[in-house]
Formats: structure tokens, C-alpha cells, sequence
């Protein structure tokens, strides 16, 4: 039962100095992972009040466990929910697409009112992840610190898998994810990264780390790759703001079994990234996450 919705709201919003210079109240960027987009469609209700409460620019949902031969209906069903809840606003949808149908894959919708200036679905711009774990998008002519880009880069990282299958090939996504964000930062833009990273960074974010230290998504290994990914040029947001933990740890995601959820045995492990250059502008007003939506 994973559930999470991580919001990062920026404050001031700039554009380049070669258009005129517009203000924004806030720029909300949001991801809910469910679990398999139609079970969040199948419970409307739940996504509809989340959208009327929270009104997001920016809402990515990874793992959605589409099929690419068969989803218009998933995809007007899911516009149709967006429609009904904001009638006032209107979005467009990018998804991606596992080869294997019914695995992994994701979505990002965005307020029209702000235009997507380039789109990926890999590392680089002429390929697609076979999986389809990754959306990336540069939002048109807005910027959150002066003369810099935006890429919002929204993943589903794989998972080390049981008897940790796939635990190289995770790190080796892991580097490059960081290669990819070092390439846009060096360009000149501000880089977000949103999503299921599917680690749990450090023993505060997960209820029972002992018992889990070879578990995917809290290896020694994962965690490692992890403090490579942030080195000093990168910040896990919400934990930059919650330095400790221990009055809210933060939980985004907990197994079904043993009431876990009730019990709030959980893990964090849907995060946001940003690059501390821009961190540092103070552009963020808050991040947090929503377990009172249940739609997962």
C-alpha cells in the first residue's frame, strides 16, 4: 500500500531576462505514487478531492502499470477526473511505458498554463527506457532563480528486487540519474527530481532498520549510490527540513501486510531532489507529504 504525495511549492517565480518578467504565487510540484494508476481512478473520489484541495502545476504518478496497446481508456478516465475536479484549469498528460505490459511506468500532468519546452522518456533525448521509468520535461521560459532553466525529472528507480536481483543495475541507473542531472545543472538550470526512488537514504527513514539491512531499498549498497547521488551538489529536500525525523519520519510508503499503514510502520522512500545551488535561493516554501489520501 504505497501512498505519497510530496509536495515542493517555490515561492517567486522568474523568467528569462530575454521575456518579460512575470510573478507567480506558487509553483507546486506533487507526485502520488498509488500503486497502478487504475486504482487510483477506480477510487475518483479520493483524486478528485486531492486535485480540488491542492490544485497542483506539476503532479507526477510513478509505477503505473499501464499497457501502451490498450490505455485510452486509463487516459480519459484519468483527464476526465482532472476535468471534473479543476473545470477551471486544463492539463496535459505525458506517460510512459514499460515493454512488458502491466509493469512499472508513469505520467506527468502539467497546468497548461505553463508549456513544456522539451519532453525525454530516457537519459537521452533520441532513446526510451525500455521500462519506462522516466519522464523528463523542461517547463517553457519559467525559471525559480534568476536567468536558470527548469527540468523536473520524475522516476521510478528500480528496485534491487528479491535476492537482490537487480541490485547492480540499480546502481548503475542510480549513476546515470546523476550524470543526467550534473549534464542539466551545468547547462544552466535548476534541477528537480521527483518520485518512487525506491531507497530508503538513511536508518531514520524506515520504521525497523535492523531487520531490514539487506532488504531492497535499504542495502548498504542502495544507500551508498544514494549519498553519491546528493554528494554536495544535490539536496533531499523534506529531509533538509526535517533534519531528525522523529516527530514526523515521513513515511511514504508501507507494505500491505501487518497493518503496517495503521501502524505506520513505513518507508521513506518517494523523495525530492534538488540542486543545493538553487536550494539555496530559498525558493522552496515548503515540503511535506498527505497521508490522509488514501487512494492507494
Amino acid at each position: 500500500d504505497s501512498s505519497s504525495n510530496v509536495e515542493e511549492s517555490m515561492g517567486e517565480e522568474r523568467v528569462k531576462k530575454d521575456i518579460n518578467y512575470k510573478k507567480v504565487k506558487d509553483f507546486r510540484v506533487m507526485a502520488w505514487n498509488g500503486n497502478g494508476i487504475r486504482s487510483l481512478i477506480n477510487k475518483g473520489d479520493e483524486l478528485r478531492n486531492f486535485l480540488r484541495d491542492q490544485k497542483p502545476d506539476v503532479l507526477f504518478f510513478p509505477e503505473t502499470k499501464g499497457n501502451s496497446k490498450t490505455e485510452e481508456k486509463t487516459q480519459n478516465d484519468l483527464k476526465s477526473i482532472f476535468e471534473a475536479a479543476l473545470p477551471d484549469d486544463s492539463y496535459s498528460f505525458y506517460w510512459s511505458y514499460s515493454e512488458v505490459p502491466g509493469r512499472f511506468g508513469n505520467c506527468l500532468a502539467i497546468n497548461n498554463k505553463y508549456k513544456v519546452e522539451e519532453i525525454r522518456y530516457s537519459w537521452r533525448k533520441d532513446e526510451i527506457d525500455p521500462e519506462g521509468r522516466i519522464i523528463i520535461i523542461k517547463v517553457k521560459r519559467v525559471s525559480f532563480v534568476q536567468d536558470k532553466g527548469l527540468y523536473i525529472l520524475g522516476l521510478y528507480v528500480p528496485n534491487a528486487s528479491t535476492e537482490l536481483k537487480r541490485l547492480q543495475y540499480k546502481l548503475d541507473w542510480m549513476k546515470k540519474l546523476r550524470k543526467t542531472m550534473d549534464k542539466l545543472k551545468a547547462a544552466g538550470n535548476t534541477v528537480i527530481v521527483i518520485g518512487d526512488i525506491n531507497v530508503a537514504p538513511t536508518e531514520h527513514d524506515l520504521a525497523n532498520p535492523k531487520g531490514n539491512e539487506r532488504t531492497p531499498g535499504f542495502t548498504l549498497e542502495e544507500r551508498n549510490q544514494f549519498k553519491l547521488l546528493l554528494s554536495e551538489e544535490y539536496v533531499d529536500v523534506w529531509r533538509e527540513r526535517n533534519p531528525l525525523g522523529e516527530s514526523d519520519p515521513g513515511y511514504t510508503y508501507w507494505n500491505t501486510k501487518f497493518n503496517a499503514r495503521i501502524k505506520n510502520t513505513g518507508w521513506r522512500i518517494d523523495l525530492v531532489i534538488m540542486d543545493k545551488d538553487s536550494y539555496n535561493q530559498n525558493i522552496v516554501k515548503d515540503v511535506r507529504e498527505y497521508p490522509k489520501y488514501l487512494g492507494s
